[in-house]
């Protein structure tokens, strides 16, 4: 079993001595600048000579709650592992949240009356041997409880919720703009044309600038223009020029024989 001093980390930051009074009429813990232990009231510190008490903040699980030498009892036991010093005792105020405990509301902390709880400071890491198998089950019962007034050191501070906050907040964009930018790329993806809508087989000249249109059989007219290289204009005006040339030459009359005798009279 550990030095309850040694193992907690007792200390007194403010000055005085910290002293556990065990086995009087009333068995102060915390820091004194006189002995409360030999003193005539047998175990009492006078206020003006009442310190502010601390421990190490890696034991604040282990460090179970006591009771106070007042009227509130263990309603204002405190134990602060996340203010600088740790706070441990006795407070008319909530030291967790203030940052520490003014002198004036400073308040003399004793053993817990509950045996579990009483054993677990005095002997850490073990078990009282003068406590019977009854004692050891309520050691046990009182592990489980949680200290009503004791504020926990694993709270988020303010600084890491509004962290948190902040990384949700750019993840959300993220997520926004990459869902803005898939939809618009699947939009482009459906606008553009696609291989099924080009037309199978030879394919036809469309001159939307010097209006050309296919004659004869009815054609769909696609809504974009299909590219043509120069030697193909060429070839399709040749071939207009060709078929003009012709449709004139089978547009005039053809003089037989018979017609130019009747024409002269003969």
């Amino acid at each position: 079993m550990a030095d309850p001093k040694t193992y907690f980390g007792l200390s007194c930051p403010n000055g005085g001595q910290f002293y556990i009074c065990e086995n009087i009429t009333t068995e102060f813990i915390g820091c004194c600048t006189t002995n409360p232990c030999t003193s005539p009231d047998s175990g009492k510190c006078p206020t003006a000579n009442l310190r502010a008490a601390s421990f190490s903040a890696g034991k604040y699980f282990a460090l179970k709650q006591q009771d106070c030498d007042d009227a509130a009892s263990i309603k204002i036991w405190y134990t602060c592992a996340d203010i600088i010093p740790p706070f441990m005792g006795c407070c008319a105020s909530n030291p967790c949240a203030a940052g520490l405990c003014t002198p004036t509301d400073l308040r003399p902390a004793k053993l817990s009356s509950e045996p579990g709880r009483r054993a677990s400071f005095l002997h850490p890491g073990g078990t009282d041997p003068s406590t019977t198998t009854s004692s050891s089950s309520a050691t046990s019962t009182a592990t489980n409880t949680a200290p009503t007034s004791t504020t926990s050191s694993t709270n988020l501070s303010g600084g890491a919720i509004g962290g948190i906050c902040a990384a949700a907040t750019v993840v959300l964009i993220m997520i926004v703009g990459i869902a803005i930018w898939y939809a618009r790329k699947k939009g482009q993806e459906r606008a553009a044309p696609t291989p099924a809508d080009v037309p199978t087989g030879k394919p036809l000249p469309f001159f939307w600038d010097n209006g050309y249109r296919p004659r004869g059989k009815s054609h769909t007219i696609l809504s974009f223009r299909l590219p043509v290289s120069l030697t193909e204009r060429r070839r399709v005006q040749r071939e207009r020029s060709y078929s003009i040339r012709r449709r004139n030459v089978v547009t005039q009359p053809t003089i037989t024989s018979a017609g130019l005798a009747v024409s002269l009279g003969v």
